[in-house]
């Protein structure tokens, strides 16, 4: 019998990622497993009911339960759903996370809004549910954390909340310690935080933060005869696998970083940081569409309820293509980042290649060249090639497109 013999856990956020190995683990250990999703009738539920089938199989038992962790009435629901199927709860992994790609200064109403509720609130929510079914026997809390709370990642603000429920997990403990219910914090594999604090390298930081400004030198005329979309792409591959653990040959052109590949909100900072470094590149820090808000104005794209507009398909067609992923007027916001697939990746960073200068700033010469494994970089003085950041290509686009005559009428 393992160590976790008879004890209920539950997992929030365990369909993928990090909650899922942590409940495959703690139903080796023994344990009966809870496994929680958020949306009902997507991928996520598929993914929970298949783990569940898979504990099962293995010996433990194991039910999947949806219910949105940010919502009072639907944790109590799900709370009620575990005493009734176990009478108890001895492990509760508070492991589920949601936040957007932006820096605090740019957060709008409803992101600060969905920052707390869906990593704050939630948390509270659970713990306040849970601690009746630990009644009388020992229990455990778990907060999974990140490096995020106590490094300053770029445009990462789910740090703030990591950091604020590291306070919280103090405080419970002292709380409920007379209970032997203990509640602790632990942060995800050194291995990725080792990868994380490279980024923040005073020589890597560079590499991010730094926008070069376009002039008018920056003709957009090269890339492809320096650095092919084929080299890019293997690049691409290389990257995702790598940051994910999993081989190349699972990383196709058009898999969703997260529905194929079970990609988490640091695997994406973890991805750019290896391209940046790669291609000497700065990756967009926020998503196209938010973007779109900020020149063309709030609920251009995004309407009240937080759904896509007849505007946002318009533009995002426009930019994308009929090769682009799909999206529909209605969508709702959140499935957007399920649309980044390697392709679009190699898309972006092609384009940022291409706003290369004909000549190089330093000496005037057009000697750029690429050695292998290394970005463009002058062939006369050595300089590295001043590229666009991500985010500014994005930007002169937006810009372009509404030169050219691009319309788009706000939601009202």
């Amino acid at each position: 019998m393992g160590p976790c013999h008879g004890r209920v856990a539950l997992v929030t956020g365990s369909s993928r990622g990090l909650g899922r190995v942590i409940a495959q683990k703690l139903s080796e250990a023994g344990a009966d497993l809870v496994l929680n999703y958020r949306k009902a009738g997507g991928r996520s539920e598929a993914q929970a009911r298949a783990l569940a089938k898979e504990l099962v199989e293995r010996g433990s038992r194991a039910v999947a339960i949806q219910a949105d962790i940010s919502q009072k009435d639907a944790v109590a629901t799900m709370f009620q759903e575990i005493a009734a199927q176990y009478g108890r709860l001895d492990i509760l992994v508070l492991n589920a996370a949601r936040a957007p790609f932006k820096k605090v200064g740019e957060l709008l109403r409803r992101d600060l809004l969905e920052l707390v509720e869906n990593n704050y609130f939630s948390n509270v929510y659970c713990m306040q549910q849970a601690l009746p079914l630990m009644q009388g026997r020992p229990g455990h809390v778990v907060f999974v954390s990140s490096l995020g709370s106590r490094f300053a990642l770029p445009s990462y603000p789910l740090g703030s909340m990591k950091a604020a429920m590291e306070a919280l997990v103090k405080q419970w403990a002292v709380e409920l310690q007379d209970r032997q219910i203990t509640v602790h914090s632990r942060s995800e594999h050194r291995r990725r935080q080792r990868t994380l604090q490279r980024a923040l390298a005073p020589g890597v930081r560079r590499l991010t933060s730094e926008s070069h400004d376009s002039g008018d030198g920056h003709e957009e005329r090269m890339a492809e005869s320096l650095i092919s979309p084929d080299q890019i792409y293997r690049e691409v591959q290389k990257a995702i696998a790598d940051a994910l653990q999993i081989s190349e040959q699972k990383v196709e052109p058009d898999s969703s970083l997260i529905r194929d590949l079970a990609a988490e909100s640091l695997d994406f900072i973890d991805i750019n940081f290896r391209l940046e470094q790669r291609f000497n590149v700065g990756m967009p820090r926020k998503y196209f569409l938010e973007h779109v808000e900020e020149l063309f104005g709030e609920g251009t794209a995004i309407d009240e309820s937080g759904r896509l507009t007849e505007a946002a398909v318009t533009i995002w067609n426009a930019r994308l293509g009929s090769a682009g992923p799909r999206v529909h007027a209605g969508m709702p916001l959140d499935d957007v980042p399920a649309l980044v697939t390697p392709r679009t990746l190699v898309m972006i960073v092609g384009e940022i290649l291409a706003t290369c200068p004909a000549t190089c700033p330093g000496c005037g010469k057009a000697a750029w060249a690429v050695a292998d494994g290394s970005p463009i970089t002058c062939g006369g003085c050595g300089a590295h090639a001043p590229l666009l950041a991500g985010d500014d290509v994005i930007r002169r686009w937006l810009e372009d497109f509404r030169a050219r005559g691009g319309s788009v009428s706000r939601a009202s």
